[in-house]
């Protein structure tokens, strides 16, 4: 579409296989206290890193929290400080080996090098939230085909980061299903006419869609959209709800949700939760580099 070759690219990790756990590890720097170098760090970081994990699962990430020094807890960078002991808490990020691999494999057969992996969410709050989100607490909600990826930030660094079973494709096929028409039209009038809560339609008017084999069009109203998205839409965000409280957090996003990802699009996807807290739509910037940059914002190379 772009008429660019691609030689080479960064590829998004996203599904239900990759999971978020927090570890913390440290180092003894000797029987005196001494400077602490970028050596020290590495070290301590790889010690948080070590943890067991089973044959098919990797480490995707690992994104320190804070250091601690001796007694001393908070802090973002130790390098020159001066202790004995120097510990980090950290978020690990892991993933299937297979599915990651997979996804190589697939970029590669195609012409393209994959130069690393990344967390799709991450990538995404790296071009939409601001600096002021991070610091105070916000949830990012990465909306894909088949899963929702969220990652939660905090203080600046990322607490937690998770996936829920729900995605842009369910809201589809219960379209497909409820209206008795082809999946592609479904995605069309989802795209076009969706709304996901009835207090923000701006009208019921009607809306013709093609019938499934060679029935004759027909016409339905938006009203009914809405009553088979809905409920989709508020099990996605109950789902979320708990994944949060599991995790601890519910009562540290004062910033709030950003909606990123393809389904988002959806009109009024991003108002149903409006009413329990705020939450925003991602917009473009200029710092997008790993975005599709298309009216779809943050849609990763997605269908």
């Amino acid at each position: 579409m772009a008429n660019v070759p691609v030689e080479e690219a960064l590829i998004g990790v996203a599904g239900g296989h990759v999971r978020g756990v927090n570890s913390r590890g440290g180092i003894t720097l000797g029987q005196r206290p001494r400077d602490i170098e970028r050596g020290d760090v590495r070290r301590a970081v790889d010690a948080a890193r070590d943890i067991s994990l089973p044959e098919d699962r990797e480490v995707l990430h690992v994104l320190p929290h804070e250091f601690m020094v001796d007694a001393q807890n908070g802090i973002r960078d130790a390098i020159g400080m001066v202790g004995q002991r120097l510990e980090v808490n950290v978020h690990l990020v892991t993933s299937s080996v297979a599915a990651t691999q997979n996804l190589v494999t697939a970029a590669n057969k195609a012409g393209i090098l994959i130069s690393d992996t990344v967390l799709e969410p991450l990538a995404s709050a790296e071009s939409c939230l601001t600096q002021d989100e991070r610091d105070l607490g916000c949830c990012l909600l990465d909306i894909g085909g088949g899963t929702t990826e969220l990652i939660v930030f905090g203080g600046g660094v990322v607490r937690h980061t998770s996936a829920v079973a729900i995605g842009g494709d369910h809201f589809t096929n219960d379209l497909a299903v409820g209206l008795r028409t082809p999946i592609p039209e479904a995605e069309r009038i989802k795209r076009r006419h969706g709304c996901a809560a009835s207090a923000f339609m701006k009208g019921n008017g009607a809306i013709e869609i093609a019938s499934v084999g060679d029935r004759p069009p027909r016409n339905i109203f938006a009203h009914m959209l809405t009553d088979i998205i809905e409920p989709r839409a508020m099990e996605l965000l109950s789902l979320i709800r708990d994944d949060v409280q599991r995790a601890g957090l519910d009562g540290q996003i004062p910033a709030g949700f950003v909606l990123a990802g393809a389904a988002r699009g959806s009109t009024g996807c991003w108002n149903l939760p409006r009413s329990h807290s705020i939450c925003r739509c991602a917009s473009r910037k200029q710092k997008a580099w790993l975005i599709c940059r298309n009216r779809w914002h943050s849609r990763n190379m997605q269908p």
